[in-house]
């Protein structure tokens, strides 16, 4: 991974968007501090669904005991909004 200056995306864009693109990855540095990345736009960013849903899946799956919803339980006790009781 490489580090560039703001400067240097600034003065340089066309070369970088270049370099990008041929799969380098770049963290751009602002002020002394990392700003931001310049990745290809081929590589993904955030995980798929599935991949975010599939941990989710598997306790669901197992079944066994969940927590209970705090807002619910107060509704119950004041008999509030829903009447639930």
């Amino acid at each position: 991974m490489t580090e560039i200056t703001s400067k240097q995306l600034h003065e340089q864009t066309a070369l970088m968007l270049d370099r990008a693109k041929g799969g380098q990855r770049m963290k751009i540095i602002r002020n002394g501090s990392p700003a931001a990345w310049l990745i290809p736009a081929e590589e993904e960013i955030d995980p798929s669904w599935d991949e975010i849903m599939a941990e989710v899946r598997k306790v669901r799956a197992k079944g066994g005991p969940t927590r209970p919803n705090p807002i619910l339980a107060e509704r119950k006790k004041r008999h509030y909004a829903t009447r639930i009781r």
